[in-house]
């Protein structure tokens, strides 16, 4: 059976968080959907900016953005989740959305 989807968001599974079994995690899922015929992906992590990351060592056809996505106390920087949830209600855009 092919597979339609060729984009793909992954949440929760952070390359940057600084514990490497999570970081394994973001690399293995990522792996293993390029195997199937994913070609870009979105991951969301905890970076302060929208990024395009170069080629890495563990996949080579895939296109990866990162979109920064935090949890915490400081609602008013623009990548905390209740910031972006606010966004959301109010109609207003964020790199995120």
């Amino acid at each position: 059976m092919e597979h339609s989807i060729k984009s793909i968001v992954l949440a929760g599974a952070a390359p940057d968080t600084g514990n490497h079994g999570v970081t394994a995690l973001c690399q293995s899922t990522v792996s293993g959907l390029a195997e199937r015929g994913i070609d870009h992906f979105t991951i969301l992590d905890n970076g302060a900016d929208t990024r395009t990351i170069d080629q890495l060592n563990w996949l080579a056809d895939a296109h990866i953005s990162r979109l920064p996505f935090k949890a915490g106390k400081r609602v008013y920087q623009p990548a905390n989740m209740h910031n972006i949830r606010l966004r959301q209600l109010f109609g207003l855009l964020s790199p995120t959305l």
